[in-house]
């Protein structure tokens, strides 16, 4: 490196430090004592803290998330021995994902067992409890604390195996619990007397989410289960799973909000049309297979949808749901799951059919390099493409000149000359000033000196970021989005990959940078 570079990268962690220290004088005095507290509990774990004091506490230090593959039993335990002193009656809600990342492998299921021992002991009013990460656990494991928790709504165990009677007897033990997600179901489709049982058992759900969902256990769930407003795959997206809203004075079609539309089509009777079957409706998930049988004009009448997503449809089924419900949409997710990616579609369009959009997600869709207006609204932007065969336009698009984006997330392989224009926009003020989370993912190809190019420019593009977005506190780097971590290790990602890599990826004033953002959330603090 030389002397010149040195100095501008010396000036970009200035400016980066400069920044996060007048962010961080601006939050309230809670705020920053829950920073300093949480980096440092083992000094106050025996203080009298406020019981919503603790609360906000359990939430801050759950965030944490651990970048080494093999954890950190040392922080683990500490993390632990705090959670009696923080969990309590104010607990309703708990991910434990982020905290098991950094819990050894061999460790994760007699620790999760403790975990929700202690949650079904001292937390009675726990209704969400999520670990949607680690290894594969069996159900029959957690049944007797998990039976506890009576008032439990919201169970998303993607680290559980279920089988047919653990399903049953929990769903029975808990009659308020509604969203279910599993890693798997096993079940005996020769026990033809299980048919009734299920139905009783699932009558109150009503989202059943499953990683390996066999088309006979779909169409079985649907028919025995016909009030479930989701019955498929993990989303990846929240905001496409059930925002339960429940009014027990009508029927369970006229209180739902979500209808998910695939191949066998359950809710398609001929008797009535979808529309009057299920007036309220926001959200709308419809799969191609579904539009092959039934068509587009069958969708055509909802008239409260604020939310669409298309999964594997063709274009022209596409542009006509955007033309019919475009001007209400708030969030349009575009995904295409067949090996030849969807073509044709342009930012203008999208623009032009849904103007009012503050959440667009697009995956193995190709955009065409154009010139489009940014969008007026839009909040939150998605953008995959993990094929090296295409390359990701960045500049001319003009969707990153949209002046609310607050969430970017963009994985694929880019024009390096594209992301060091970027860089230079941002380090000219004229894009991305209310960015606050910037998620970049890089496609790792068969060619070395590619990835070290494309590599050294997302870096640089990273640094860019963290200097000069005055309320970004969220940046992170991926290769091919096996996981997200921390941007300092990005190298490390590529050196995995390349166990032979002919370039030198240190970069000093980056880990500088992040050592500033530790200190910002607390992880740096020292007493």
């Amino acid at each position: 490196m030389n002397a010149k570079q040195r100095k501008c990268d010396l000036h970009l962690v200035k400016l980066t430090k400069v920044r996060l220290q007048n962010l961080a004088r601006k939050q309230s005095l809670e705020n920053l004592a829950l920073q300093f507290i949480a980096a440092n509990f083992q000094l106050y774990k025996d203080f009298n803290l406020p019981s919503h004091f603790r609360e906000k506490l359990l939430q801050r230090i759950l965030q944490w998330k651990c970048i080494d593959p093999n954890g950190n039993l040392e922080h683990f335990d500490k993390m632990m021995q705090a959670l009696p002193k923080l969990v309590g009656q104010l607990t309703v809600s708990v991910d434990f994902t982020n905290m098991f990342t950094f819990c050894p492998m061999e460790n994760v299921k007699s620790s999760f067992i403790q975990v929700c021992e202690l949650l079904a002991q001292v937390a009675p009013y726990i209704e969400e409890l999520l670990m949607t990460s680690s290894p594969k656990l069996f159900i029959q494991n957690l049944l007797q604390p998990l039976t506890k928790m009576h008032k439990l709504q919201k169970l998303r165990l993607r680290c559980c195996r279920f089988d047919f009677d653990g399903l049953l007897e929990l769903c029975r033990a808990l009659p308020s619990l509604r969203v279910l997600g599993v890693n798997y179901l096993s079940y005996d489709f020769e026990d033809s007397g299980c048919g009734n049982n299920l139905s009783r058992a699932l009558q109150h759900l009503r989202v059943l989410e499953d990683d390996n969902w066999h088309i006979c256990r779909l169409s079985l769930f649907s028919r025995v289960a016909p009030q479930l407003d989701y019955l498929d795959v993990w989303q990846r997206d929240e905001d496409t799973t059930l925002r339960l809203q429940e009014d027990e004075d009508k029927m369970p079609s006229q209180r739902r909000k979500f209808l998910c539309l695939y191949y066998n089509a359950d809710h398609v009777d001929g008797k009535e049309e979808l529309n009057v079957k299920h007036p309220f409706i926001t959200c709308l998930q419809v799969y191609g297979s579904f539009m092959k049988k039934y068509g587009v004009e069958t969708l055509n009448k909802f008239s409260n949808l604020k939310t669409l997503v298309l999964n594997s449809c063709k274009l022209t089924d596409v542009d006509n749901l955007m033309i019919v419900y475009g001007q209400n949409l708030r969030t349009l997710h575009i995904v295409d799951d067949w090996e030849i990616p969807m073509e044709g579609l342009t930012f203008g369009r999208i623009l032009d059919s849904c103007p009012r959009l503050e959440k667009l997600c697009l995956k193995n869709v190709i955009i065409p390099d154009e010139d489009a207006n940014p969008f007026p609204e839009l909040r939150d932007f998605s953008w995959e493409y993990d094929g090296d065969d295409v390359v990701c336009v960045l500049l001319r698009s003009s969707i990153l000149s949209s002046p609310k984006l607050a969430r970017i997330k963009l994985l694929g392989k880019f024009k390096v000359e594209d992301l060091k224009g970027v860089a230079t926009l941002i380090e000219q003020k004229k894009i991305l000033r209310h960015l606050q989370s910037f998620h970049l993912s890089l496609v790792y190809t068969s060619n070395p000196n590619f990835n070290f190019s494309h590599c050294r420019a997302a870096v640089d593009l990273a640094k860019a970021a963290s200097a000069f977005l005055p309320i970004l506190v969220d940046v992170r780097l991926s290769i091919n989005d096996d996981c997200y971590i921390s941007y300092e290790d990005v190298a490390a990602a590529i050196t995995e990959n390349d166990p032979n890599p002919n370039y030198e990826l240190e970069d000093e004033a980056l880990n500088k940078m992040i050592k500033e953002f530790e200190i910002f959330r607390g992880i740096g603090f020292k007493p």
